[in-house]
């Protein structure tokens, strides 16, 4: 940096005009060569890249006059930049802007009220006007008014008064008006941009345009005035071919209809791709409105053919139906590199703290944002993924700790009541905090860490100290000091239990355990100094620890200490830091959650040892093994139902497992890959009897964290039993052959199901697996399925004959499983409208399927409404409520799917 000689502004040192006073620096000489007319600076939203667009291609196509040509007799201006056109994908993009401005003899700055709170768009003023000077900066108002559009540097300019003092005047930039409405004023003001291009006047230019507009259209009007002379002459010898050619016409109308047609189905099943496409990533949201897009607006709407594909993928985004393998995405945030994850249960909520500083809060069943603060003057704007960690009370408040201060934001949740509550600054103190943690219930916070006090001579004293916190008021309703000379440097951790009532804390090998209420404290010994896992059970706390120092198998110790700091129980052992496939533990000797009554035990801990998930038993530490792990554990949950609980995994890999435990122990359960990349966090919530996992990973190349959210489907919404079978439609097992089918089943091979459609001439035949649509009349196959339904063992017809249903068992579920594939024949497809899990049949009236458990195959147990296309509509709508798609990106995902 360096300082201007005029203004005294700062300046980069390869500037060749100060961008605030516009004095040449003298630095650096001026560029001569330029590949763009212009570049043009606009703010990425609707209204600035439309009138963006539309300027770059009225300007780049205008035809300069001749008399206003140069020695280079160029017949249109050159290229302009636009950075949704020019610039290519790269990691390096601010070096192409400077250089695209480099290269650039005009600037162009599109200007809306938003485009002031646009630093990016200043900062290219800035630069261009460093590099070319102000007087090449040309403004292209779009909305509102100028002093409100403009960025202060534009509207401003330093200028040096007689006396030697620096003082800003306001400053006219040549602007046009693009906030008409009709095509000849924006033409106009197009035509002021281009003679600023050219260096021409604007009256002169436009006289010019007007003067070519008008020769031009006197040629068209002789043109076509020779045109009709020749039509009226050859009128009477045309007659009787216009009859011919009119039908030919409506036969070419009917032709562009069937083609329009076939292309708008293409679309909708390339859309219905997109959609799974984008469930399977995590974005539910933007799937649902993808499905929703590539179907007609209503049952009864003619905008687009209906496409069962399209239905199906709808179906799947908005979980009409249980899925086979449990978990299932619900919705992904990208907003910014992520710092840490808060959840709450009871509010069903779930906060985000990034990089910037900005912690938004959101509803976890639909991801609709709840509360948006901007932390970013307390916190700063470039927190570390390590810097920070939150925690969400249940009043909804979130406590955020970064570095030696802790503040409580957005309590209350009352519209207006968000912002910050309290803060608590140890720097003040001259405390600095190591560990920080959240009772369960909510009502007290713990802070840990050190302190020092300079003695009279050199040496100075550490001391370890424990505060305790009020969550509303942020006051301090405890604090302890631990005992001098303790090595404070590698405090590992501090745990409350539920209740906040007893407080533990671990430095080093020493850990102390804390009685809120009488202040008492008691010292216990760990066997290790690294401390992975605390628990509180009760009036005893289970502490998991490893010694890293020590060569494979790393050592490590699981104890349970009474209040008192005695050692009740003690479990070791040895942990290798590599699988047997590779994968690193890093750390895994972890405690999680708490399970009752499994197999001959009473209460048990699940704990993670390396490669092996096991229970401790809580009164002798003994251990029974339950599953095998591919990865460290990052989140575990244990859920009672009924006779059994079932025990919710994430590991770092991420696979997401669900165990089931009876009696006689933990049975084996399901486990999917769900591809949310390397989990560092996660934490499992319960709301509304719906789980719900939130885990923080890295999902792409950039490596910064993102948040996805995924649900475990529930057969919670299932009404159990049905009726005594009369309203439902049975299917056939084999082929129901009337006798205007036997000679079209006698032609084809290994027919499995063969059925007349009730009231039609045509069947529905399976033949070497394919579905076909027969006329049996004439023996014409009118449709024929892409998909291949080998195993189908049941078919049946709806009471109005346009859906019918075959069913085929899940050949790979151990359980015997089926899923019933429903098609529409209205559709003139025989492709599935809908794909549904554990179907066993539907009703006559096409309004309730029947699902099995897997225990009898025609056994149903529960009976689920079966929507229609309008209900099915009206689901997704609601779900996407607040984050429709605008028709320019309804138009921009037709023309992608085109």
């Amino acid at each position: 940096m360096c300082t201007c000689l005029h203004c005294e502004s700062n300046i980069v040192e390869e500037s060749v005009f100060c961008p605030f006073c516009g004095e040449p620096t003298g630095l650096c000489p001026e560029r001569s060569d330029y590949e763009y007319e212009a570049f043009i600076s606009y703010r990425h939203l609707p209204l600035s890249s439309k009138v963006a667009r539309r300027m770059q291609h009225d300007i780049e196509g205008f035809r300069i006059p001749r008399e206003l040509r140069g020695e280079d007799g160029k017949v249109r201006l050159g290229r302009l930049f636009r950075d949704e056109d020019e610039l290519p994908a790269s990691t390096s993009l601010s070096d192409q802007i400077r250089e695209a401005l480099a290269r650039s003899r005009f600037l162009i700055v599109v200007c809306t009220p938003e485009t002031r709170e646009s630093r990016w768009v200043e900062r290219e003023i800035e630069l261009f006007a460093s590099l070319h000077g102000r007087d090449n900066i040309l403004v292209a108002l779009a909305e509102g008014e100028r002093s409100k559009c403009l960025p202060d540097v534009l509207l401003y300019r330093k200028v040096v008064t007689a006396n030697g003092s620096v003082v800003s005047e306001p400053t006219e930039p040549l602007a046009a008006d693009f906030r008409v409405s009709s095509r000849k004023s924006r033409c106009d003001e197009t035509l002021r941009i281009v003679a600023a291009l050219l260096g021409c006047g604007f009256d002169d230019l436009r006289q010019r345009e007007r003067a070519r507009r008008n020769a031009f259209a006197a040629k068209v009007a002789i043109g076509v005035t020779l045109a009709i002379t020749a039509f009226l002459g050859t009128a009477l010898h045309q007659q009787g071919r216009i009859i011919g050619q009119k039908q030919q016409i409506i036969d070419q109308q009917e032709e562009l209809l069937g083609k329009e047609r076939e292309l708008q189905v293409n679309q909708s099943r390339y859309l219905a791709k997109e959609a799974d496409e984008l469930l399977a990533q995590g974005d539910r949201t933007q799937a649902v409105q993808v499905a929703l897009a590539a179907l007609p607006q209503s049952s009864t709407s003619a905008d687009r053919p209906y496409v069962p594909e399209a239905r199906a993928a709808l179906e799947r985004a908005v979980r009409t139906f249980p899925t086979e393998d449990g978990w299932y995405p619900s919705f992904s945030r990208g907003e910014g590199a992520v710092v840490d994850v808060a959840t709450c249960d009871s509010l069903g909520r779930y906060a985000v703290l990034d990089s910037m500083g900005r912690l938004r809060v959101y509803s976890i069943d639909d991801g609709k944002v709840m509360d948006d603060i901007d932390l970013a003057d307390v916190l700063g704007d470039d927190i570390s993924p390590s810097g920070a960690e939150a925690w969400m009370l249940d009043n909804g408040a979130v406590v955020v700790r970064k570095d030696n201060e802790v503040l409580c934001v957005g309590q209350g949740q009352a519209e207006g009541d968000s912002g910050i509550a309290w803060s608590f600054d140890c720097d003040a103190d001259g405390l600095y905090v190591n560990c920080v943690d959240v009772s369960e219930d909510g009502s007290a916070i713990a802070l840990s860490g050190s302190s020092t006090e300079w003695a009279d001579d050199p040496d100075f004293i550490e001391k370890a100290w424990i505060k305790l916190l009020d969550p509303r008021t942020g006051e301090v309703t405890g604090s302890f000091d631990l005992a001098e000379g303790q090595d404070v440097s590698n405090a590992e951790a501090i745990r409350l239990d539920r209740t906040g009532g007893w407080a533990f804390v671990a430095f080093g090998q020493d850990a102390y355990i804390i009685d809120v209420e009488s202040k008492a404290v008691a010292k216990a010994k760990l066997a290790n100094p690294g401390c992975e896992g605390v628990t509180w059970t009760g009036n005893r706390v289970v502490v998991a620890t490893q010694d890293f120092s020590q060569p494979s198998p790393v050592p490590y110790a699981i104890q349970c200490f009474d209040t008192k700091g005695t050692e009740v129980w003690r479990t070791e052992g040895g942990i290798s830091p590599m699988s047997s496939n590779g994968v690193a533990y890093d750390g895994t000797a972890g405690l999680w959650a708490r399970l009752k009554g499994l197999g001959d035990h009473g209460e048990c801990l699940v704990a993670s040892l390396g490669g092996r998930l096991v229970t401790l038993d809580l009164q002798d530490g003994s251990q029974q093994a339950v599953a095998t792990i591919d990865s460290p554990i990052v989140a575990c949950q244990v859920l009672d139902e009924g006779d059994c609980q079932r025990l919710n995994v994430c590991l770092a890999s991420g696979t997401l497992m669900y165990l089931t435990s009876d009696e006689d122990g933990v049975a084996s359960g399901s486990s999917i890959d769900a591809s949310v990349g390397n989990v560092k966090h996660a934490s499992f919530l319960r709301t509304n009897d719906v789980t719900y996992l939130v885990a923080k990973s890295s999902l792409d190349e950039s490596g910064n964290d993102k948040v996805s959210v995924w649900e475990l489907s529930s057969t919670g919404h299932l009404r159990e039993g049905a009726d005594d079978g009369s309203a439902w439609s049975r299917p056939a097992d084999g082929p129901e052959i009337e006798e205007s089918l036997t000679k079209t089943v006698a032609r084809l091979k290994d027919v499995r199901l063969a059925m007349q459609v009730p009231e039609s001439t045509s069947a529905v035949v399976q033949s070497e697996g394919h579905l076909l649509l027969i006329d049996t009349e004439t023996g014409d196959t009118l449709a024929r399925s892409l998909g291949v339904y080998e195993e189908a063992h049941g078919c049946g017809f709806a009471e109005d004959g346009k859906t019918f249903y075959v069913q085929v068992p899940i050949v790979d579920d151990y359980k015997g499983r089926s899923c019933l594939y429903v098609f529409d024949l209205t559709c003139g497809t025989l492709a599935p409208q809908s794909v549904i899990p554990f179907g066993v049949m539907v009703s006559e009236d096409g309004g309730k399927v029947l699902l099995d458990d897997g225990s009898t195959l025609r056994a149903p147990t529960w009976v689920m409404d079966y929507p229609t296309l309008d209900e099915l509509l009206e689901r997704g709508r609601e779900l996407c409520q607040g984050f429709e798609l605008s028709p320019d990106e309804r138009e921009a995902l037709f023309v992608e799917a085109t």
